[in-house]
């Protein structure tokens, strides 16, 4: 499973959505995630108080993000978070490492059973 994080340090979940120049991408594995690639970004948001939403670079950053089933953020705007979702990406706030938003966004998106589900076989991400 593919899981965007937004990090400048690379060891904790560190930066705003709209504030991100850089989205570090990881292959979700419970016992060995790795980080598979880092895509760049103009940031989303454009620092004005109030600024309106941009679809076209909002558009950009789910481009950025394709074949990522969740991300991690610090924080997040509510028009975002909603668009993030309807485009099939589970935004997720948190402050944590790394290592441990990987596995709330993991959890926060499978249905397997290491959330209770009852697919054949288990949870693929294990």
């Amino acid at each position: 499973m593919l899981i965007a994080i937004a990090s400048k340090s690379g060891e904790l979940v560190d930066q705003h959505f709209g504030q991100a120049e850089m989205f570090r991408i990881y292959d979700y594995k419970k016992d060995n995630p790795q980080q598979i690639s880092a895509v760049s970004v103009n940031k989303f948001s454009d620092e004005t108080p109030g600024h309106s939403f941009s679809e076209q670079r909002f558009s950009q950053v789910v481009a950025a993000l394709q074949g990522c089933r969740a991300v991690a953020v610090s924080q997040i705007g509510e028009i975002p978070e909603q668009q993030l979702i309807l485009s099939g990406i589970q935004p997720v706030k948190t402050q944590a490492t790394i290592v441990e938003a990987l596995k709330l966004a993991h959890d926060s998106v499978c249905t397997g059973k290491c959330q209770g589900g009852s697919v054949p076989g288990g949870c693929p991400h294990q």
